[in-house]
């Protein structure tokens, strides 16, 4: 048997008896339901002109188009084309939504408002205790002759069906950047030199197979590459790998020095060998050994 039956709970949405949806219930249900926290454009899938478009309509007035914008959970709509002026001050100007609360009544209102010169401090999401607040819709500078650096700040609310399409569009390119070509195969020549079948910036990562560890894959990001070509077309990777000398197991690491001469021909060279925990050698040698028999390329760019 239940207990405790009869306990009522709040019904937002029924549709008889007191008093029940306030604006405190839509914005959290809009901060919850979207997951969103902060200030955004509504866009009309039926009306492409809703959208709170800015356009500036002589040297010092800007139009504000008419659409929706979600605050904090808040819905606010600008149901009409507003025109506003500016002062003739050089510098930099803010057009922001000014959120105020009534501390004795509670009463909301929000406005248009441009603020000069500093912007104010941001609240993009609050709790219903704030009274007052700012953020900044839209930025730009003002040099007396013209208006620059204008800057569109908040950005359009994706719908189900707008995140359904970069769903998808994320997985294809995610099947693209998976993709493994080889580059090359076989054992460097004796020079260790090796001629790739494509640039080897085409890739996001590269990897390495070798004769001495055929399981094991190096992989190297051309981030790394791109930071180190500028200041000498080189990048470093070490092979470890288990020997015996006078009975005993030795753990030794080879270094290998990879020089891009051009994106498509690398040449390798090699290190003296170490010992892991010793000093190693800062003499390069060209040897006749290059363990290394693959280059991958992953994540294919472009």
């Amino acid at each position: 048997m239940a207990e405790n039956v009869g306990v009522p709970t709040h019904l937002i949405t029924g549709k008889a008896g007191s008093a029940h949806v306030t604006s405190s219930d839509v914005r959290k249900f809009n901060r919850c339901y979207s997951g969103y926290g902060d200030v955004y454009r509504l866009a009309d899938p039926i009306d492409a002109n809703w959208t709170v478009s800015i356009t500036h309509e002589t040297l010092r007035t800007i139009k504000i188009g008419y659409g929706s914008i979600m605050w904090n959970g808040m819905h606010i709509r600008n149901q009409e084309e507003q025109i506003i002026e500016f002062s003739d001050t050089v510098g930099w100007k803010f057009l922001c939504l000014h959120y105020v609360k009534n501390s004795s009544t509670g009463v909301e209102s929000v406005e248009w408002i441009i603020i000069p010169d500093t912007e104010p401090t941001q609240r993009r999401n609050f709790k219903d205790n704030i009274t007052n607040a700012y953020v900044t819709y839209y930025k730009w500078y003002y040099d007396g002759e013209a208006n620059t650096q204008q800057t569109q700040v908040v950005g359009t609310f994706k719908t189900g069906k707008d995140r359904d399409v970069d769903i998808a569009a994320l997985q294809a390119e995610g099947e693209r950047l998976s993709e493994v070509v080889t580059l090359f195969t076989g054992n460097l020549r004796q020079d260790g030199t090796a001629t790739l079948s494509e640039d080897y910036d085409k890739f996001a990562m590269l990897g390495f197979t070798t004769s001495s560890h055929a399981e094991s894959v190096y992989w190297a990001s051309t981030k790394i590459i791109a930071s180190v070509v500028a200041s000498g077309n080189w990048f470093d990777i070490a092979i470890p790998w288990i020997g015996q000398g006078n009975g005993y197991l030795v753990y030794r690491t080879d270094l290998y020095r990879l020089f891009f001469t051009t994106k498509r021909k690398i040449e390798a060279r090699r290190y003296d060998n170490y010992i892991l925990g010793g000093a190693s050698s800062a003499t390069i040698s060209k040897g006749a050994v290059f363990p290394i028999t693959k280059i991958y390329g992953m994540g294919r760019i472009g």
